[in-house]
């Protein structure tokens, strides 16, 4: 099949929880995390990249209570919050400033382009706040 599109590479927990051109996951927060939302196809490179099959409900459900559980190693100790990482999510705005009901935080200085309305499917660049929050940077219709 040829390389992982961007080297999304999951053969370990320390590639899976590694922060190479943004952050995969978001300990504590599975709806920020760009592996859950290409597991649930919520972003455009859906995962696994040979399926169907997809994960089933409860593999899914496995995934998500991992990282709401910490992203916890094999001896117990919970992934850090990547703060400060780059962040890049796909999904639908389901609010004014949330996708797929994950609160966005914009501020003056976010760009926000292609005026996007309730609906669309949206593109959000941005960064990891220290809470686990999503501090956006740029939020368009692709």
């Amino acid at each position: 099949m040829g390389d992982a599109p961007e080297g999304f590479v999951l053969r370990s927990y320390a590639e899976a929880t590694a922060v190479v051109k943004r952050a995969r996951l978001v300990p504590g927060q599975p709806e920020a995390s760009e592996l859950l939302r290409r597991v649930r196809g919520r972003s455009w490179i859906r995962m696994p990249l040979d399926g169907p099959p997809w994960l089933s409900e409860s593999e899914e459900q496995l995934l998500t209570d991992w990282i709401a559980g910490g992203a916890r190693d094999a001896r117990g100790k919970p992934m850090p919050m990547p703060v400060g990482a780059r962040l890049q999510l796909g999904g639908t705005l389901t609010a004014r400033w949330a996708i797929d009901d994950l609160p966005l935080v914009v501020s003056s200085q976010t760009v926000i382009e292609t005026d996007p309305k309730v609906g669309d499917l949206v593109d959000v660049r941005g960064t990891l706040g220290a809470a686990g929050e999503v501090l956006v940077e740029a939020l368009r219709r692709p």
